[in-house]
């Protein structure tokens, strides 16, 4: 059984924007996050869109392995007896990195913030940065493959312009994640004495309501939703709608493959035996002195 592998950076390119608004629903709804541009993985930090979103992106990541095995193997299959030993090794590197990033994405998925942190900023690093890295190697590759059925000149153009904008929005919610951080940490220097009291009131306030969440086992909520009061705003922002630029350039990213995987087809699983036997092919065997007529024959699904 054959299937059109076409389709599956289509439905990468819908399933990404559509599971990561879902999440962003449901997490604004119950005021779990300020509708203005969160970070996606807040979306699925708080049960019950932790539970959506992790398996929501569960699936994108396995979905992204299809994609990115078939990419390898259709690499393979054209230029398998041209002798291309460096391009061999690019694509190999290429599956290696694209499946980690895969991985990132799900270790984003499963592993909140606000609960195993290391692992999860593990897995944006690896999501985000692997999945600049393997762009790279991608648009590289499409410069060197002019002779792949349906290689396009402005293909390979597209994708260096995407390659780019994926490497300045990650540098970008590096950066601007990084003055938040530094902002709300030093306080606006603009801030009144008045202001500044109310807010180490506040700050201290939830630090102790933190305290005591923790210490009854209870969820501690350590990613405080934005308000444009708080110093930093504005670099929040900048930082998460970065983040959303950088992931729906990835979902594009993938569904650029469509022009050159609807000239292959692919294969579903099929299971023999292991013998290698003729349909229907009758075997006389002797047991125990006696003749008797075997048929065997192959399944093939």
């Amino acid at each position: 059984m054959t299937c059109k592998g076409e389709i599956l950076p289509i439905v990468l390119l819908i399933s990404l924007p559509v599971f990561c608004f879902i999440t962003y629903g449901i997490a604004v709804s119950l005021g779990h996050v300020n509708a203005r541009f969160p970070y996606i993985s807040d979306t699925g930090t708080h049960p019950p869109e932790s539970c959506v979103f992790g398996f929501l992106q569960g699936l994108y990541a396995f979905l992204s392995v299809i994609c990115v095995y078939i990419r390898y193997c259709h690499v393979k299959l054209w230029f398998l007896e041209s002798g291309r030993k460096i391009l061999h090794c690019t694509n190999v590197v290429a599956l290696i990195v694209g499946m980690i990033s895969a991985l990132g994405v799900y270790l984003v998925a499963n592993f909140q913030e606000t609960n195993v942190l290391p692992v999860h900023l593990l897995g944006a690093f690896l999501a985000f940065a692997g999945g600049n890295v393997y762009c790279w190697i991608q648009t590289i590759m499409t410069f060197r493959m002019r002779d792949l059925p349906g290689h396009r000149d402005w293909l390979r153009h597209f994708r260096l312009i995407l390659t780019i904008i994926h490497l300045m929005s990650l540098l970008l919610v590096v950066i601007e994640s990084l003055k938040a951080g530094s902002a709300d940490d030093t306080g606006a220097t603009t801030t009144t004495a008045a202001t500044s009291a109310a807010s180490s009131a506040a700050t201290t306030a939830a630090t102790t309501l933190t305290s005591t969440k923790a210490a009854a086992g209870l969820h501690a909520d350590i990613t405080p939703k934005w308000d444009p009061s708080m110093p930093g705003y504005s670099h929040h922002i900048a930082s998460t709608a970065m983040e959303w630029v950088l992931a729906i350039v990835t979902a594009i990213y993938f569904c650029t493959f469509f022009a050159e995987f609807k000239h292959f087809k692919v294969s579903l699983l099929q299971i023999h035996y292991s013998a290698t036997f003729e349909v229907n092919n009758m075997i006389e065997e002797k047991q125990n002195g006696v003749m008797t007529e075997v048929r065997v024959s192959t399944i093939q699904a």
